[in-house]
């Protein structure tokens, strides 16, 4: 699938409170090609002129098995470059958690990501220290 097209399943509304900064959190599973392992995508944003509907980020995500990475860093900056083209959120947060079993060590380790852009000159301390 191309850019363009996984893009475009991040349809849109508009935002009902653009004078208000409140964040939006959307969470999701997508099975990796890597050890045919899921990976669990939590989305935190503080919406500008746009949320993205609900339906729309399943679609997105479900497209993001048959994207082009080889990491999950880089998963995670291939999301917020497709989020900061498509919705231009004043905060954006992106986390990419997987868990990793090791038959041979019986263990299970975590490996995330957390990776975030916002707009210049936009900030709100009070709002972010809530996460």
């Amino acid at each position: 699938m191309s850019t363009d097209h996984r893009r475009q399943l991040l349809s849109t509304t508009a935002n009902p409170e653009s004078k208000l900064d409140f964040i939006v959190t959307l969470k999701g599973r997508i099975g990796t090609t890597q050890n045919a392992r899921q990976a669990t995508i939590q989305l935190r944003y503080v919406p500008d002129r746009f949320v993205i509907e609900d339906s729309a980020f399943r679609q997105y995500l479900d497209a993001l098995t048959d994207a082009d990475w080889t990491s999950f860093e880089e998963l995670a900056a291939l999301i917020l470059h497709d989020l900061n083209n498509e919705i231009v959120a004043r905060w954006t947060q992106v986390r990419v958690d997987v868990a990793k079993t090791s038959q041979a060590e019986g263990s299970e380790r975590q490996h995330t990501v957390v990776i975030e852009d916002r707009q210049p000159h936009w900030d709100n301390p009070e709002i972010l220290a809530r996460i």
